[in-house]
Parts: C-alpha cells; sequence; structure tokens
C-alpha cells in the first residue's frame, strides 16, 4: 500500500511539473506572439504613412527620398522582428518536456511561501534496505523493484 501511495505521490509531483512547464510555454509564446502582432501593427501605421506621404509628395511634385529611406529602413527592421518573433514562437510552441527541467514555487500574496518544517533526522523513519530490481517498468523504462504492484516512478500497473 505505501508503494501505491509513493508512486501516486510520484506521478502527482510529475504531473504538478509537466503542467507548470506547459503553463510556462503557452505564458512565453502568447508574449511572444503580442509582441509580434504589435509591430505587425506598427508596420501597417507605417505602409499607411508611407501611402499617404507619396500621394501627398506626388500630387505636390515634391517626391523626398530621405523620408522615404527612413520609412523603408524602419519597415525593413519590424519585418525582420516580425520573421524572428515568428521563429521563436515556433520553437517555443515545439519545446519538449523534460522532467526535472521546471522549478516550482509556491507564493502566497505575492511572498514565497515558508517551506514546509522538516523533521530532524532520529525521527525519520528508518530508510529500507534496497530490493532486487526485476525489471523496467514497461512504460517509462524506470527499474521497478521485485514484486511492486505499480511504478514507483510513473504510477503504471506491472504486469
Amino acid at each position: 500500500m505505501q508503494d501505491f501511495i509513493e508512486s501516486a505521490k510520484r506521478a502527482a509531483g510529475n504531473a504538478l511539473e509537466r503542467a507548470a512547464f506547459e503553463a510556462e510555454k503557452v505564458r512565453r509564446s502568447a508574449a511572444r506572439q503580442h509582441d509580434m502582432e504589435l509591430a505587425e501593427r506598427e508596420r501597417a501605421a507605417l505602409l499607411e504613412q508611407i501611402a499617404g506621404i507619396v500621394l501627398d509628395l506626388e500630387a505636390r511634385g515634391q517626391l523626398a527620398p530621405e523620408a522615404l529611406r527612413r520609412l523603408g529602413q524602419r519597415l525593413r527592421q519590424l519585418q525582420t522582428e516580425i520573421t524572428t518573433a515568428q521563429a521563436e514562437v515556433q520553437a517555443i510552441r515545439n519545446e519538449a518536456y523534460k522532467p526535472g527541467s521546471v522549478s516550482i514555487q509556491v507564493t502566497h500574496n505575492g511572498q514565497p511561501a515558508a517551506p514546509a518544517p522538516r523533521a530532524p533526522a532520529s525521527a525519520l523513519p528508518p530508510q529500507p534496505t534496497p530490493v532486487a530490481v526485476s525489471a523496467p517498468c514497461p512504460t517509462c523504462r524506470n527499474p521497478v523493484r521485485a514484486g511492486a504492484t505499480f511504478c514507483p516512478s510513473c504510477g503504471a500497473r506491472m504486469s
């Protein structure tokens, strides 16, 4: 029974870590997507400005290349930013989860939560002696002790 409880704890911890990883990935992707959308809006505004300047200068017969050059340079910068942002968003979305790669911090009212008090080493129950490993788990391939009903790493039922 204790193996099952420990397995459930590990599985819950792994699930929490995975959820935190996915949530952070979505947050970073959304933030970069927002930056990209702002650059696209600025680009659209500059294109409208260029069109207005060109039409106005052409109507007066005074097409000034310097103003157009500055707008063209900024448009090129924006296009580079947009292309880079699109690549970064795609890279974030393609990131694979790696167990142990996420640090979960609990806060209370914006302040880090106090760590749980630890029992002194003398109060801890004695650690069981290592048991022979029968075979790797069929799901996660981590070692499982002989006779275990569930994998201690992923909680999969052993056959």
